[in-house]
C-alpha cells in the first residue's frame, strides 16, 4: 500500500466517489489530443498509472 497517496485520495473521494477516475480519465483523452512526441506518451503513461493507482487503492478501500 502507498500511504502517500492514502490521503490525498481520501480528500478527493469525499468530494465526490468518482473525481479521481474522471480527471485521470480526462486527462488520457486531453494527452492523446495533445502533441505529439515524449510529452505525449509520459502523459498518457503517468495518467494511466495515476488511474490503474485509484481502481487498486479503491478496491483496497472498499474491501476493508
Amino acid at each position: 500500500m502507498i500511504h502517500w497517496f492514502e490521503g490525498p485520495l481520501e480528500f478527493l473521494l469525499n468530494l465526490h466517489l468518482h473525481l479521481p477516475n474522471l480527471l485521470s480519465g480526462l486527462g488520457v483523452v486531453t494527452a492523446l489530443i495533445g502533441k505529439k512526441g515524449d510529452l505525449k506518451f509520459n502523459l498518457v503513461l503517468f495518467n494511466m498509472l495515476s488511474l490503474s493507482l485509484y481502481v487498486i487503492l479503491t478496491a483496497h478501500l472498499n474491501s476493508l
